[in-house]
């Protein structure tokens, strides 16, 4: 197997792991799984069982080895255990493609990451809501019909987790934290083009359509290298004579244009809406 393609995290991910570590002596604060939209990717620490070596390694600029360059991150995929503190039911938690430092006694998790994997993640604190319920400051898998309540420390979110033991590897339900991919971008500007393709041209909610919207993964399921392309917003309407339309209709409106400048190709393309309506 060939030598794997070393990646980096972003300056503010990396001081943001370095913060941690050097704050990690308080053993007061420990064994939680906390949820960071700051972080790039998820991070498993002390504790974490490693169950599957990726074979890839990110580098991370704020640590440095003895002469001062950067060191090189494994990527991995982990378990942790999950105890509810008012059933005392277990679950594992698997977190896949993950940071490991072992230096840092917590786990971070990207929320976004967590959404992408189907889980539904509300951050609202149940006392900021004005109508407090159980889907709020909560982790709800649909597949599983299972609720993680989240706790707080201070105005973090998280999950509180504890070493595996090997009975409980081989016994307890695994949950999904992070989608099931064999590997991770966070850097894809595929999800950018994604949101973007949800507004219209006016920054207004497009309506939806017939043709159900389907998400795309950075890594097309596992495969970083794969020829997925999401069309942009202005493409997409473009290529749909009837959307197209409807935008130059809106345009020739607004700036007051006489329609006789559009010429017969823009009433040809409009006459697609009137003969679908009948």
């Amino acid at each position: 197997m060939g030598k794997q393609a070393i990646s980096s995290v972003s300056t503010a991910f990396a001081a943001n792991i370095c913060h941690r570590i050097a704050t990690s002596h308080d053993v007061e604060d420990c064994g939680r799984l906390e949820l960071d939209s700051h972080a790039d990717s998820p991070v498993v620490g002390n504790g974490a069982v490693i169950v599957r070596k990726t074979g890839r390694q990110v580098s991370v600029k704020g640590f440095a080895d003895e002469i001062g360059r950067p060191i090189s991150v494994p990527v991995v995929d982990a378990l942790l255990t999950y105890c509810c503190e008012f059933t005392g039911e277990m679950r594992l938690c698997m977190i896949r493609n993950a940071l490991h430092v072992p230096s840092m006694n917590n786990h971070l998790i990207p929320p976004f990451m967590m959404r992408l994997a189907g889980l539904e993640v509300n951050e609202c604190a149940k006392f900021l809501a004005k109508s407090p319920g159980m889907h709020h400051h909560s982790v709800y898998f649909p597949s599983m019909k299972y609720r993680i309540p989240l706790s707080l420390s201070g105005i973090t979110s998280y999950i509180p987790t504890q070493v595996p033991t090997k009975d409980e590897i081989e016994q307890l339900e695994v949950l999904e934290l992070t989608p099931q991919f064999d590997s991770w971008n966070p850097h894809s500007k595929v999800y950018q083009d994604q949101e973007d393709s949800m507004m219209d041209y006016k920054g207004e909610l497009k309506e939806p359509t017939k043709k159900a919207n389907h998400l795309i993964s950075s890594t097309a399921l596992g495969n970083i290298n794969a020829n997925v392309h999401c069309v942009s917003n202005v493409i997409d309407r473009a290529l749909d004579p009837v959307l197209l339309a409807e935008d130059l209709m809106h345009r020739r409106y607004c700036s007051n244009v006489e329609s006789e400048s559009f010429g017969q190709s823009l009433h040809n393309i409009s006459s697609i809406r009137t003969s679908k309506k009948q």
